[in-house]
């Protein structure tokens, strides 16, 4: 019997033990300040900036605090993501650059967003040029160093055999860059088009500037390896004065969006859900639903999977906490394991409700009272 309520004790002790620590987990949940996540994107270009800002936008709208970074130097968003030690503890990125899971294997990807059009511009008032070949000994404004422009503009240039050996690379950010190109101090631009950037399309609409065809770019594209062919469309910036007045092959960049795979459950369907909302939407680029997808380049997020593939959150993520929607599972096993102890306890031991009480009872209570039971002489 002593064995049997030394057993009890222990057990309904664990039982306790559990409860509180669960109980303790919920309470600090709901006192805690929403966790920060940490962006990093280049700013200095809608394709990427606007992904970014998606993200801040969901992310506080799911009860986290987005912070936006902007990238100040060579595009390493990827290694910064990957090193939980680094000073800004990057959790999040926004990267147009190829991804070596072997190098960083920490990484997996929340769905490309969009592949936008790497443009070469030059003035109307130009000699006509047949492709980037012309531009050998020219002037050209590449971009900021370590932006998308800058780093994919090169290699194609390289691609026509223009080199900065053989032509003057110009590195200005893109107003500077535009004020060049219309005052003739820059024979040509460089531009990583967004749909949302209004700018070249009102300069294409008042024939200052015009676009340089891209011949071969599906085989550009294919020996630089990790971009893509693509089509700027009849009618992309005025359907009413066709412009351009027909198709044009384009090389497009992929924009992904890339997280560090300890990312909370919970954000990850904030931001999956926020990007879903605002790329699936068709453009003059895409269909609808043509993005945001996934490559077979980085592993792809569970999560932000399963939102592309609903279009939506499961519940717990909308109704709890963070902290507490990412234990779920491993709550609801824990409460039910506690529930199969309960039962085996019931089971083995019958009389468990004489055994609970006598826990919950002072000692020295009980020890009173079998005196009191005992006959006096």
């Amino acid at each position: 019997m002593r064995n049997r309520r030394t057993l009890s004790r222990v057990i309904v002790g664990l039982m306790l033990l559990a409860l509180l620590a669960i109980a303790g987990y919920v309470l600090a949940a709901l006192v805690r300040q929403p966790p920060i996540v940490n962006i990093e994107a280049d700013l200095n270009q809608a394709a990427t900036a606007l992904p970014a800002e998606v993200i801040r936008e969901g992310l506080d709208v799911g009860g986290f605090r987005g912070r936006v970074y902007d990238t100040s130097e060579y595009d390493l968003i990827a290694e910064k993501v990957q090193d939980t030690k680094d000073a800004r503890d990057i959790s999040v990125g926004v990267t147009a650059r190829p991804i070596d899971p072997v190098l960083l294997p920490e990484i997996v990807s929340l769905g490309t967003v969009s592949e936008q059009p790497l443009l070469f511009v030059t003035r109307s008032d130009s000699p006509a040029l047949a492709s980037p070949a012309d531009l050998l000994g020219r002037r050209i404004q590449i971009g900021l160093i370590g932006s998308v422009s800058n780093d994919v503009g090169t290699k194609v240039l390289a691609e026509f055999g223009v080199t900065p050996e053989n032509s003057t690379f110009l590195t200005d950010k893109i107003a500077v860059a535009t004020a060049s190109l219309i005052n003739g101090s820059a024979d040509a631009m460089i531009e990583l088009y967004s749909p949302g950037d209004s700018e070249l399309g009102t300069l294409l609409q008042e024939a200052k500037v015009r676009l340089i065809p891209m011949p071969s770019a599906r085989a550009v594209a294919g020996r630089i390896g990790y971009i893509v062919s693509g089509t700027l469309p009849q009618g992309a910036f005025s359907v009413q004065r066709m412009i351009p007045p027909a198709d044009i092959p384009v090389i497009t960049v992929p924009i992904t969006v890339i997280a560090h795979e300890g990312l909370s459950r919970a954000a990850v369907y904030e931001i999956a859900y926020a990007l879903n909302n605002r790329f699936s939407q068709g453009t003059v680029l895409a269909d609808p639903g043509t993005f945001p997808s996934f490559t077979h380049t980085i592993p792809s997020d569970p999560a932000a999977v399963e939102v592309y593939d609903s279009g939506s959150i499961p519940w717990q993520y909308r109704m709890l906490p963070s902290a507490i929607a990412d234990l779920f599972i491993p709550l609801a096993l824990a409460s039910s394991i506690l529930l199969i102890l309960i039962s085996f306890y019931q089971v083995l031991l019958p009389d468990a409700l004489h055994l609970w009480t006598g826990v919950l009872k002072p000692r020295r209570v009980a020890k009173k009272s079998r005196k009191h039971d005992q006959p006096t002489e």
